[in-house]
């Protein structure tokens, strides 16, 4: 199992039956591997072995889907079928009601059940230059009960995506110029026909952008307001150029101060962002600093925060 893998089932009871959501060309967890799970995609599996032939991608691994996502709730397609964990890897962000999707997911999962979410981080994609969602868009999406993305939401995508170099997703320290993915013509056309799909016949873009710390901050947030009955349980940083963040309706939530969060935030969108240390290591800073561990402190933020004028011990 690689190390992606076991970040994303940790926590997971795999010796029941799941669901994963969108696996796509790449299922996290695969029934091949004698995995008890169901999968849900918006295409058949000859659906989607059409449509990534023509980007050379291995379509062996492709799932045989068992549901078709037309657009029902989710208890009403699995009519009262409860999961112990679902996983979502790269989906959250697509979907025009981030607030209906966690509600639909709710609503097919055990009591004692984890949403495991992989989510990309803004900072290493095509969404560099757009703005972290914030709350408002999101509730305001649920009330409007959308279906699709909205208009201002494709001409932001149209004119703002970037690749870095040849690369619309990349790693910490990745060098290479930023240029335009579309051109404004593409964002103009758009707006003028007031409907993304109005000129475009495929379009399934980020809805959402996030750092790690916005999207925590979101859900308990969600969670506070009543909004969903899901809170954060696990949590894993950036690896890579996504994050993950696993939710049950048992789970303590957000830890940190409200004001921690949002400096955080800060820090993880400005360029001061993990400039850690060379052989910084979480686990071992709390070791070496019990009061941060009892605080049940953030070890990076409290590092970049007071650590380092403090000339505490990280290795």
């Amino acid at each position: 199992m690689g190390e992606r893998k076991e970040i994303i089932v940790e926590g997971l009871d795999l010796g029941r039956q799941g669901l994963e959501i969108g696996p796509s060309h790449n299922p996290v967890v695969a029934k091949r591997d004698g995995y008890d799970v169901v999968i849900l995609d918006n295409l058949s599996a000859d659906a989607l072995r059409a449509k990534y032939e023509v980007d050379d991608l291995d379509v062996s691994l492709i799932e045989e889907v068992d549901y078709v996502w037309h657009g029902e709730p989710y208890d009403e397609l699995f009519g009262g079928r409860r999961f112990a964990w679902i996983i979502a890897s790269h989906v959250i962000e697509h979907v025009p009601d981030l607030i209906g999707f966690l509600r639909s997911c709710e609503s097919v999962l055990a009591d004692d059940g984890v949403i495991s979410l992989v989510v990309p981080d803004k900072r290493y994609s095509f969404d560099y230059f757009r703005p972290i969602s914030s709350i408002a868009p999101v509730i305001d999406a649920f009330l409007e009960n959308r279906r699709q993305p909205s208009v201002g939401t494709a001409v932001d995508y149209y004119l703002n995506v970037v690749r870095r170099g040849d690369k619309i997703a990349w790693y910490k320290g990745a060098q290479g110029e930023y240029e335009s993915v579309h051109s404004f013509e593409e964002a103009k056309t758009v707006a003028d026909a007031g409907d993304p799909y109005a000129s475009f016949a495929y379009f399934d873009p980020h809805v959402w952008c996030f750092v790690p710390h916005s999207f925590r901050l979101l859900i308990e947030d969600l969670f506070q307001l009543g909004y969903i009955g899901v809170r954060e349980c696990g949590f894993h940083e950036t690896a890579g150029t996504e994050f993950y963040l696993q939710l049950s309706r048992m789970g303590n939530g957000l830890t940190m101060e409200r004001i921690a969060v949002l400096e955080r935030v800060q820090y993880e969108l400005g360029d001061d962002c993990y400039r850690l240390p060379e052989g910084f290591d979480r686990q071992r800073y709390l070791e070496l600093n019990p009061d941060v561990a009892e605080a049940q402190l953030d070890p990076i933020y409290h590092w970049l925060t007071y650590g380092a004028i403090e000339g505490r011990s990280f290795r």
